[in-house]
């Protein structure tokens, strides 16, 4: 029976070596396909002897998703990623082993040991597969069949390695999985976009930078990402691509210049969004309600770490009206800025905090909730002072501020006693957050007060803003994880009292700057967690801390 010869039977294999072709030598090919020539065989030094195979015919669209990754198709032994890809893929498409073992890539032949050692160091590297991430990534991934970045190996390093760490990172506070609403309605989104993956593989690339203490626009990689991102945003621009789509990469934009801490890049990109928002009629003409969650969260953030005005809703009617609250939230999300009365004492337990702790948090819950909960429902904090004398909200947080300073933490029981380290670092943030209130001095301003008389503590400001950012740290990520809620108090009082930092020298950040960075990035990425269990008890969160921020300008302006 006489079978159809298939393209890659018909193509002309070569019968030449790379190197008997250098030499412009008759090559003398071996009997067997896997040993050199019987030139090569002759040389010394040893030579490499490699047959490049034909160029194979190019593919109309990008390569599908699965080709991507330089793992095994076996997702259950993490010891076969350490195969080379070319011998994986080959294998899929059914070829023999023999033939697996002198495939080659698009890019360079297989044999070369530089790209041999690359791509299986790269293969080890990516244990796993996009199934460890979840079934939704594998699906919409074969589904969708194309990543729109140019197929190399350093993008499809950095687009996994923003699904397997940035993206996580981002949403969960100790980095491990992917919240549900992320995976329901972000993550499709992610994979599906034609823009986004370019702004995943930049995330990445100032991700890498900033954990290697570089400063992102001070190194190539990001610089080049940056600029080809912003061309193909422009470019979208003027062909009238899908504005939701457009939207929702440029908000990704602004969580890039946060990371990156370039501010004034940062105000420009949402004043760049709010003129587009504008220009297509507002929120309510967009009919995306995912992108309207992201963007009020973002604008609160900003607002309530830079204790500044709202910028996207500047001009929205009810932007001061009470946000409807849910009729119940897991207790996780219960903190200081929670809208509610509650008894910490009761939440010990299930937030994990000693009594000791417990206790701060009470008192810093009682004092956002007497400036909040203080004034009418559509009151304006931004342009009067509150109803409530202000005299009674700063003698009240200088009360709590003088019990505070009476009560420090109990001595520790041992050198790893995790409970004392947290209550330190919630003793600081209440002092950071009481004095601020019975000054009323912006945390901003805090540790440059003028007078540098100002104790934390008995320290200076800055010696205590230093002491908080050490016992933040010592404080597990898994511990912070069971207290969402406190977590995104700790972090709103830690950012908001950081600086502009100087700047270090030959590309390097200072350890400030660092620091600085590293309070921004947790703070977000507590904003999220929480708004990803419940949007309405974030946005509570975020706008009592803004409303706190606002009756210190206030007063002091």
């Amino acid at each position: 029976m006489q079978t159809r010869l298939t393209l890659a039977q018909l193509t002309r294999l070569p019968k030449t070596c790379t190197e008997c072709r250098r030499r412009k030598q008759k090559c003398l090919p071996s009997p067997s396909p896997s040993t050199q020539c019987l030139n090569c065989a002759k040389r010394w030094p040893p030579v490499h002897c490699v047959f490049r195979e034909p160029k194979q015919p190019s593919r109309p669209q990008h390569p599908s998703f699965e080709s991507i990754f330089v793992f095994s198709a076996n997702d259950t032994d993490p010891d076969d990623a350490s195969e080379s890809p070319s011998s994986s893929r080959s294998s899929s498409g059914g070829s023999s082993s023999s033939s697996s073992s002198s495939s080659s890539t698009s890019s360079s032949p297989v044999g070369d040991p530089e790209t041999d050692a690359r791509a299986n160091a790269l293969s080890r590297a990516m244990v796993g597969s996009p199934r460890a991430v979840g079934g939704t990534l594998s699906v919409i991934g074969s589904c969708q069949g194309s990543i729109p970045v140019p197929n190399t190996a350093r993008n499809n390093e950095l687009f996994y390695f923003f699904i397997e760490y940035v993206a996580p990172s981002i949403v969960s506070i100790d980095g491990v999985g992917l919240p549900p609403a992320f995976r329901a309605v972000m993550l499709p989104w992610i994979l599906q976009s034609p823009l986004f993956p370019h702004i995943a593989v930049l995330m990445s690339s100032v991700t890498q930078a900033l954990d290697l203490g570089r400063q992102p626009n001070e190194t190539v990689e990001p610089l080049v990402l940056k600029s080809r991102v912003l061309t193909i945003i422009n470019k979208a621009l003027s062909t009238g691509h899908d504005l939701s789509d457009l939207l929702r990469c440029a908000i990704n934009l602004v969580v890039i210049e946060w990371y990156w801490g370039d501010d004034d890049s940062m105000w420009t990109h949402m004043r760049g969004i709010r003129d587009l928002v504008r220009s297509r009629g507002g929120f309510e003409a967009l009919n995306d309600p995912m992108f309207v969650v992201v963007v009020i969260l973002m604008d609160y953030c900003l607002g309530a770490c830079f204790e500044t005005d709202l910028l996207m809703q500047e001009r929205t009617p009810d932007r001061h009206l009470t946000p409807p609250l849910p009729s119940q939230c897991s207790p996780s999300l219960i903190g200081p800025l929670h809208p509610r009365d509650c008894a910490f004492s009761s939440l010990a337990d299930t937030l994990s905090l000693p009594p000791e702790a417990a206790s701060i948090v009470s008192s810093a819950h009682h004092l956002t909730l007497l400036i909040v909960n203080s004034a009418p429902e559509n009151y304006d904090y931004t342009t009067s002072p509150p109803p409530t004398p202000t005299a009674t909200i700063r003698a009240t947080a200088a009360t709590i501020h003088k019990c505070l300073l009476l009560s420090p933490p109990s001595p520790a029981s041992s050198s790893t006693d995790e409970n004392h380290v947290l209550t330190t670092a919630l003793h600081l943030t209440a002092l950071f957050y009481t004095i601020s209130i019975a000054t009323s001095t912006p945390l901003s301003t805090l540790k440059t007060s003028p007078s540098l008389t100002l104790l934390i503590a008995g320290l200076p400001a800055i010696d205590a803003a230093d002491a908080l950012y050490a016992s933040i740290r010592a404080v597990p990520s898994s511990r912070w994880k069971r207290m969402p809620g406190v977590f995104l108090w700790v972090m709103l009082v830690a950012a908001a009292q950081r600086t502009r930092s100087t700047a270090g020298e030959g590309g390097w950040e200072s350890p400030r700057q660092r620091e600085r960075k590293y309070l921004r990035r947790r703070m977000a990425t507590a904003a999220q967690a929480v708004a990803q269990e419940d949007f309405g008890v974030g946005i509570w969160c975020l706008r009592g801390f803004w409303l706190v921020g606002s009756f210190e300008v206030v007063v002091l302006g």
